[in-house]
């Protein structure tokens, strides 16, 4: 006769992922999920912890990996942790020139209006579209603060500033 041990195990199912996003380097990504294995976690497919909440994310495109340490098969996801330029400086130098949401291109349909100081609407764009250059009827606005309202597709909305420096 022989003895064997059996552990419940199957693949992890992603419920939902929480992306808290657009503070700086305190950015985060809590993996919601269900299922009866012993599961760990990963962002890059290379490190992985046992905890499903990553803490001080940098902006970036990512991949979800939870892992069935037993042998069940990998699951993943894709996802964008999101974050905005606190400047730009648009002197035509290559560097900087446009102000713009990276990844916001994966979420078309979301919208970016920038206002001045005075809450003068200087300019909008979809989130596919290419940014902004500093200008306004093709004339250079000068270095100061802007603000600006992202309208994301899941009716969330993100408020901030940033400064032109020329």
């Amino acid at each position: 006769s022989k003895k064997f041990i059996v552990k419940p195990s199957s693949s992890a199912i992603i419920t939902s992922i929480d992306i808290n996003d657009f503070n700086g380097n305190e950015n985060s990504v809590l993996i919601n999920y269900t299922g009866s294995g012993v599961y760990e976690f990963s962002l890059d497919g290379i490190n992985f912890q046992y905890n499903a909440l990553f803490l001080d994310v940098l902006s970036g495109a990512y991949t979800v990996y939870i892992n069935d340490v037993n042998g069940c098969d990998l699951t993943t996801q894709n996802i964008f942790v999101l974050d905005y330029p606190k400047f730009f400086t648009p002197n035509n130098d290559g560097f900087n020139d446009i102000w713009k949401i990276n990844y916001l291109q994966f979420i078309p349909n979301s919208t970016v209006t920038i206002f001045d100081r005075y809450g003068k609407v200087v300019y909008n764009f979809r989130g596919n579209g290419s940014g902004w250059d500093g200008k306004l009827n093709s004339k250079p606005l000068p270095a100061t603060d802007y603000w600006f309202v992202i309208s994301l597709q899941n009716s969330r909305i993100v408020k901030g500033h940033f400064a032109v420096k020329r």
